[in-house]
């Protein structure tokens, strides 16, 4: 550790002499593992042949940067402060006789650099995809860690004993749950929540866990984990196996939810991730929406990287460093990248950018899903919980997000800390849209699809407002409580009409609590009204149906099968009837907790479910700002016209120009006067150069003379003649400006004279007087399936436009 404590400056990165330049780290071996660490960084050109390297996946502690390291470079040493848990990578991976090449992203990029970041992002897949094997560091080892490595080699090695590993006791009388307990505790390691890991393991050549000094190759990891979820899920026997146990003080449904872990979501993700063509390359098949939201449970230090830690690995997106304001889509070396990927030519660079505002990266991925999805669900991704906290530099509370942007404080699932380490458990329940993937599960809006060229952003201070266009089809009216941990309130069933419980239940009422869908999004099964009037002989807790104790303690997989899908849909929402109306039936429905009497229950075209929408009337300073901003929007429209026709007649005069095998008349003549007045007064020349035409010459002469005439005479006599001079003034002006400065001029007065002109349109016209927030989606008994569009054909029901803030 001597090496560590010397004084030395501290390492800055030096700038890369190529933005897709690539450092590399040398990690020198050592023969004393307490020695302190030594380095080089190599920086290999592009054009370069890489050498054979590994890449390190790791996850940041929270001790901050606690450790120092040594960089040699330049016969030079230099101290450089890193994270404890990389620190304890770097020792176990160091060599004892010989040094070892490595890639680390928090060394070899310059995590200061946002430019840097933003050009070494869209590279990661050559870095990973190139790397030899990707180093997958779970941290040091701990009292179980060990015996879990050792218990999954020991079911891949013969699997043939696998279910005599699900039993109780194995036959030497050892106690298989502390083997499960240990893979459970092993899984549920930082790494495992880490959004990057996705696509650092996923473009791997091959992979290698690391915990403390023992390792398992990412092949066998990844089947053990899958073997155990597969059974865990199908049958619950290793829960039932701690259920008995006093190791986990016989705690029922241990592993409930593991197929919604954040390990597990990794490996299936991993799996159908790419399809391996004849010819050996991968083919991606999930869209970046897809990637988003199934992965929304794992976390991220810096919020953007919710988005750009998927770009990737998705198979319509291209990661680029392109500036924003570029012609991207045209762009032939991005469609050069996407060949080199493994990418159709229909893929689209996705702009990665640090330095912009977070809500803006969640504006540019909502617009990029909605482009690229399917017109009948193309605004399904409003309603999905995606979007991480957005941290403000300097500010105490996270960035508030625009309402048709939703945050995962709405998704269904969250690692929580629980007595034995943590745990998964759930909070909300399941979107009703899915995911954009395969079957879908509703069609509100039937065939009426999403017009793309419709799709409007408005930028705010902060945030942006959406418009979409839709019809409001009913209103909310009575209320019930919210379904506390997914248990169904006696008030429920009252309100759904099933009084006698010893009856079947009311079909709108057993349909509404299953959504009208069996768990894998098809039909209900024809059992459900039968399980849940049997569910009701026993289970209350107070005046609450305990659906828990039902599922734990019930002994009957028909009856927690069905409360399990119950508690998928129900879970903190709340049952409500719409409005009582003249001429509209009440309907019962599901809606989010949030959700108040007398929201608006709206069918957007292009989304597959209804949708709760809270009006807000604007007040007068909000509706004069937005005009004012509305007037200069289309002023700044102006002004770009008026540069692309002045660029665009600016090519053509060149073109025409350079087909001209001869100078003009008009050139000869100007090269002439130009020689001809070489020996005349500056301001004469300077005149002549700017206009080169005799009335402004003439122009100048009479505003002189006029001038002249002006100071001698009577003043009602000389107003006209002043109105003359300055229109002649006008013309000189025009002679002496560059055109580049008239422009901008006129484009400024343009400007102006958008923002301050009266308008001719009413105000409601220009400006709405309201806006809408987005509060959730909606389960609408008997609208779920096209029966809206019907609804609103028969009714004349016009469409609207809402502006979603």
């Amino acid at each position: 550790m001597a090496n560590n404590i010397i004084p030395r400056p501290p390492y800055k990165h030096h700038e890369l002499r190529d933005d897709k330049s690539l450092r590399l780290l040398k990690l020198r071996h050592a023969d004393d593992p307490n020695s302190g660490i030594i380095c080089d960084l190599l920086e290999v050109p592009p054009d370069q042949k890489i050498q054979k390297y590994e890449a390190l996946s790791w996850t940041w502690d929270s001790d901050g940067l606690s450790k120092t390291i040594v960089i040699d470079q330049e016969d030079k040493a230099y101290n450089l402060k890193i994270p404890n848990n990389l620190y304890q990578a770097l020792k176990v991976l160091r060599e004892k006789h010989e040094s070892r090449t490595l890639w680390v992203d928090a060394i070899c990029i310059n995590q200061q650099d946002l430019h840097e970041k933003n050009h070494q992002i869209p590279m990661m897949p050559s870095i990973y995809g190139d790397a030899d094997r990707v180093c997958v560091w779970l941290g040091d080892a701990s009292e179980d860690s060990d015996l879990a490595i050792d218990f999954m080699k020991e079911i891949m090695d013969d699997i043939w004993k696998f279910d005599e590993l699900c039993k109780p006791k194995l036959k030497d009388g050892r106690e298989t749950g502390l083997y499960w307990k240990a893979l459970f505790s092993l899984i549920m390691r930082p790494w495992f929540s880490r959004r990057w890991i996705v696509q650092e393991i996923a473009l791997a050549k091959d992979g290698l866990i690391y915990c403390g000094p023992k390792t398992i190759s990412w092949r066998k990891f990844s089947d053990a984990v899958s073997l155990f979820v597969e059974v865990e899920t199908a049958t619950h026997r290793l829960s039932e196996i701690m259920k008995r146990s006093e190791i986990t003080d016989h705690i029922p449904n241990f592993f409930d939810h593991v197929a919604h872990l954040s390990a597990t979501l990794l490996i299936d993700t991993t799996n159908f991730l790419f399809r391996r063509l004849p010819n050996g390359e991968k083919d991606d098949l999930l869209s970046l929406e897809y990637l988003v939201s199934k992965l929304s449970i794992f976390k991220t230090s810096n919020s953007p990287d919710a988005v750009y830690s998927l770009l990737a690995i998705s198979k319509n997106t291209l990661p680029t460093a392109t500036p924003r304001g570029d012609r991207m889509l045209e762009d032939t070396s991005a469609q050069r990248r996407a060949k080199k990927l493994g990418r159709d030519l229909s893929s689209r660079p996705f702009p990665v950018d640090y330095g912009q505002d977070y809500v803006d990266t969640c504006k540019d991925f909502v617009q990029f899903s909605i482009r690229q999805a399917e017109g009948s669900r193309a605004l399904d991704i409003i309603c999905r919980p995606w979007a991480p906290p957005g941290e403000r530099k300097g500010a105490v509370k996270p960035q508030k997000l625009p309402s048709w942007i939703r945050g995962v404080e709405d998704a269904a699932f969250e690692v929580q800390d629980a007595t034995l380490g943590e745990k998964i458990n759930r909070i909300n329940a399941n979107p009703l849209v899915g995911l954009p993937f395969g079957h879908r599960s509703y069609g509100a809006a039937g065939t009426r699809r999403f017009d793309i060229k419709t799709l409007k952003f408005l930028k705010r201070p902060r945030h942006y407002n959406m418009f979409v266009k839709g019809f409001v089809l009913h209103r909310v009216g009575e209320l019930q409580e919210r379904s506390q941990f997914g248990n169904l309130p006696k008030k429920w069933f009252d309100a759904g009409g099933w009084t006698d419980l010893r009856q079947d239940p009311p079909e709108d009422l057993w349909r509404t609590l299953v959504a009208n869908r069996g768990p894998d999004g098809r039909n209900p099964l024809s059992f459900y009204p039968t399980a849940l009037r049997v569910s009701t002989h026993k289970g209350w807790k107070g005046t609450e149906l305990d659906t828990h104790d039902l599922i734990n303690h019930g002994r009957c997989s028909i009856v927690a099968q069905f409360l399990r899908r119950v508690q998928e849909v129900v879970w903190n929402r709340k049952l409500m009837h719409t409005y009582d109306e003249p001429g509209q039936p009440v309907r019962l429905g599901l809606v989010h907790q949030n959700a108040q009497e007398g929201d608006s229950i709206c069918i957007l075209y292009g989304c597959t479910v209804p949708i709760i929408l809270r009006k807000v009337q604007k007040s007068a300073d909000q509706i004069k700002a937005e005009e004012l901003l509305i007037r200069t929007e289309a002023a700044v429209k102006i002004q770009r016209q008026f540069r692309s026709s002045k660029r665009h007649r600016k090519q053509k005069r060149k073109m025409l120009a350079e087909q001209k095998s001869q100078k003009d008349h008009w050139l000869l003549y100007r090269e002439l006067l130009h020689d001809s007045i070489s020996r005349t007064p500056k301001l004469v020349r300077r005149c002549i150069r700017r206009g080169f035409k005799v009335y402004n010459i003439l122009a100048l002469s009479g505003l002189i003379v006029l001038g002249a005439l002006c100071i001698g005479i009577d003043v009602r006599m000389s107003l006209p003649k002043m109105f003359l001079s300055v229109y002649f003034g006008l013309v000189v002006v025009l002679a002496l400006f560059p055109r580049r400065v008239l422009w901008r001029i006129w484009s400024e007065l343009v400007i102006n004279w958008l923002r301050l002109r009266p308008s001719k349109k009413p105000r409601d016209e220009l400006v709405s007087l309201s806006y809408y927030r987005f509060i959730g989606e909606c389960y609408l008994h008997g609208m779920m399936d096209s029966e809206a569009i019907t609804y609103q054909n028969d009714n004349n029901i016009k469409a609207e436009t809402f502006e979603l803030h």
